[in-house]
């Protein structure tokens, strides 16, 4: 996202941007993951980008990018309505903070790190859904 974009979803209201969110189709492309794989990907995304000082164990951004987070990212994510409330609290944290410091480049980054990661189904003795 261009930070043109963000400043405009972020002088949206809540539902609006919710709205926004539910129009969009598809997805993210990526493979499904646990919560703990993907906050996993976004620490390294954030961290490697910065000066390494002081990294903190969980990111605290401002409302606005929490809820683009949310709605344009996590749930987007295909594993996420199997994670748990505070599972998916941490991803939004933590996607928030990519968003902040990278935009859409952040999540390009994400993106292609997630589709790198093994199936969740063959890592976590579930079906997998992504065998043909």
């Amino acid at each position: 996202m261009s930070a043109e974009l963000i400043a405009a979803l972020l002088a949206q209201s809540p539902h609006q941007v919710a709205q926004l969110a539910r129009g969009r189709s598809g997805g993210l492309a990526v493979p499904e993951a646990t919560a703990g794989q993907v906050v996993a990907a976004i620490r390294r995304i954030v961290l490697a980008g910065g000066s390494g000082e002081g990294a903190p164990e969980r990111p605290v951004p401002g409302a606005g990018l929490l809820l683009l987070a949310e709605a344009m990212v996590v749930d987007e994510h295909p594993s996420a309505a199997d994670w748990t409330a505070g599972e998916r609290a941490e991803a939004v944290d933590w996607v928030a903070a990519l968003l902040e410091r990278f935009g859409e480049d952040g999540v390009d980054d994400l993106v292609r790190v997630l589709n790198t990661l093994p199936s969740y189904g063959s890592r976590a003795g579930g079906v997998d859904r992504n065998a043909g």
